[in-house]
């Protein structure tokens, strides 16, 4: 009974420690994985959800800061996945070895090692259907697994005469009903990836869920907006854009890069449905936030003198 205790208090610790992941509260959220390493050094889940919360970190703030946090994270995550596992099969070792492989191919993707992400999806996949292996309802395993099915999925769908299978759907849409403690980060993964396959409505119902559980969260805000501005939806588009700027403006207020990606989004969307007046004003206030910022926002000062010059064309 003591230990049953103990386990289900872990569990709703780390079950904590992912809530604040997914507010965006990362200093809290890192607080209670430390505690969790502090308390069992030996258990891979904590390692794991530090190097999934880093990598939402860079991605919300778009820098590389916590590079070497996340790399030994990943490193540790493994290491101690392994330790268990030789001493016998465990589900759960191989979906926390598995899902840090996968956090280490997106890494590896987003600075361009082709050759690493396949190596480490290739890796990740053995070892979720390990998980699965040994138990069948370890449904956390399917959000890896769908990640993976979607890339063959695509390669196979560019290959003249091939056509893949739509199993990564299936395979997120199971994690997303029954996954224990990843079923959020499958769902807003399913929203992305029906985005890229251009059901706008699929993914807006998701993240509209989404967003009533985690009703700040720049994340799924940044989701919704590009499903709307996909299906072309510009008058929900406007609001969602103009939210988001809002909680960038809160709680990135040292980050310029996101606000900025936001404006000029909003600032296209003014110009897409002939709004010039509201466009000037956005344009000019990305001229005015990017003045003396470095190369990395040239692109966004040239998009911005271009809407202000068919802004005035078009008048």
């Amino acid at each position: 009974m003591l230990l049953l205790c103990l386990i289900l208090s872990l569990d709703s610790l780390l079950l904590r420690g992912i809530e604040l992941s997914y507010e965006e509260s990362y200093a809290e959220a890192e607080a209670v994985f430390f505690e969790l390493s502090d308390r069992d050094p030996d258990d891979p889940a904590p390692y794991f959800f530090l190097s999934s919360l880093y990598t939402a970190y860079m991605s919300d703030f778009e820098t590389d800061s916590l590079e070497d946090k996340f790399i030994a994270c990943v490193d540790t995550t493994l290491e101690t996945g392994t330790r268990i596992l030789e001493h016998g099969e465990d589900a759960w070792a191989y979906v926390w070895r598995g899902g840090v492989l996968i956090n280490r191919a997106y890494y590896r993707y987003e600075n361009g090692d082709i050759l690493g992400m396949l190596e480490d999806g290739t890796n990740a996949i053995r070892e979720l259907n390990s998980a699965l292996a040994v138990d069948s309802t370890v449904y956390d395993a399917y959000i890896g697994i769908g990640i993976y099915d979607y890339i063959n999925y695509r390669i196979r769908n560019a290959i003249p005469f091939m056509e893949g299978n739509g199993d990564w759907r299936k395979e997120l849409e199971i994690a997303s009903d029954s996954a224990r403690f990843l079923r959020v980060a499958a769902k807003n993964t399913l929203a992305l990836l029906l985005i890229e396959e251009g059901d706008w409505d699929g993914a807006i119902k998701i993240t509209e869920e989404l967003l009533r559980e985690y009703p700040y969260s720049r994340t799924f805000t940044w989701t919704l907006a590009k499903a709307l501005y996909g299906k072309r939806d510009w008058k929900n588009a406007e609001e969602v854009y103009k939210r988001l700027i809002h909680l960038i403006e809160i709680g990135q207020p040292n980050a310029p890069y996101p606000l900025v990606c936001a404006m000029d989004k909003l600032a296209e969307v003014y110009s897409l449905t002939g709004r010039y007046d509201r466009c000037k004003i956005e344009a000019s206030k990305i001229l005015d936030i990017t003045e003396g910022l470095g190369d990395r926002y040239d692109e966004f000062r040239e998009r911005a003198r271009s809407f202000l010059v068919k802004a005035n064309e078009d008048r």
